[in-house]
């Protein structure tokens, strides 16, 4: 039996040698693509660490009346969290949920917002499962 990640870096070894041809020698916390995306996220988020323009990440964002619109970068048939926090100081509650969304189609995802608070700002952040084949 072969361990899912015999070499230790938090990777599986089937993943590293399927999209490094065979080299072990990356690491988690290294960028192959310079993407600024991780080796080990791009593994979580199911992208291609060999493509600079293969990660999950926002794209656009707008307001109209109270709706806030989302586009974000995102691979097809993955589930997405979106999770909302109102400020980001520290005494402030922390992230809450919005809601999920598939990507059913092609390399990006629209959700709205459809409870944006007025006369303040709202930090958006995207949580993605780990991928389960």
């Amino acid at each position: 039996i072969v361990p899912w990640d015999a070499n230790g870096n938090g990777m599986p070894d089937d993943w590293e040698y399927l999209w490094f041809d065979g080299d072990m020698t990356q690491t988690a916390e290294g960028d192959y693509d310079e993407d600024s995306f991780p080796t080990s996220a791009e593994w979580v988020a199911s992208t291609d660490p060999g493509a600079p323009g293969s990660y999950v990440g926002w794209d656009l964002m707008y307001k109209v009346g109270s709706t806030m619109t989302l586009t974000f970068q995102a691979v097809p048939g993955r589930i997405y969290h979106v999770e909302a926090r109102d400020t980001l100081a520290n005494e402030s509650p922390g992230w809450f949920p919005l809601g999920s969304v598939t990507n059913d189609g092609d390399n990006t995802v629209q959700w709205t917002d459809s409870s944006y608070p007025s006369n303040t700002l709202r930090n958006y952040r995207i949580k993605i499962p780990a991928y389960a084949p």
